[in-house]
């Protein structure tokens, strides 16, 4: 109850993961080519397409025996703006597949690729006012905005925000 709720992550196809506004919903589907993510208007049915997997690099043999691109996982931003994504970009003999995470606008724009690792999950963690998220980039601590401009701040794993109020408890 103290924790703000989160919108479910998307895995696979069929997936949906309302907004946190709860006016939009994010799921995954099927194209000619590739997987790709699609954000639907709940009251009118508008959609869009988010992603662009075939603009992307990076992408391993293995990770397209089929020759389609698919994503791994994605989810909203805290305050629905932004959507963050895995993209499988390689995949083991036994099927466990990793890529680089990614930001992109959850109306259309550039896909931004955050981490340099390769991860099989989204571990990122937004601050209070959404403007910036914080994570472990294979040992490095990572602080990014929304337009992808990264500075890498430190070695660590698992980085989180001080909880809001706890710093002005101390003075």
């Amino acid at each position: 109850a103290l924790a703000p709720s989160q919108s479910p992550t998307i895995t696979k196809v069929g997936d949906l993961s309302v907004s946190p506004d709860g006016r939009f919903v994010l799921f995954a589907e099927a194209t000619a080519q590739d997987m790709q993510l699609f954000i639907a208007d709940i009251e009118t049915g508008n959609r869009h397409q988010v992603t662009d997997l075939s603009l992307l690099d990076s992408f391993e043999p293995t990770a397209m025996p089929d020759g389609n691109r698919r994503v791994i996982e994605a989810t909203w931003s805290p305050d629905g703006r932004h959507i963050v994504f895995v993209p499988a970009q390689s995949c083991s003999e036994f099927g466990l597949c990793s890529g680089k995470m990614y930001l992109v606008d959850a109306w259309g724009g550039a896909q931004l690729q955050l981490a340099t690792a390769m991860t099989t999950n989204l571990s990122q963690e937004w601050n209070h006012e959404k403007t910036l998220l914080v994570y472990d980039d294979n040992g490095q601590v990572v602080l990014a905005d929304t337009k992808g401009q990264l500075k890498a701040l430190a070695e660590g794993a698992q980085p989180k925000w001080q909880p809001r109020g706890q710093l002005e408890s101390h003075l």
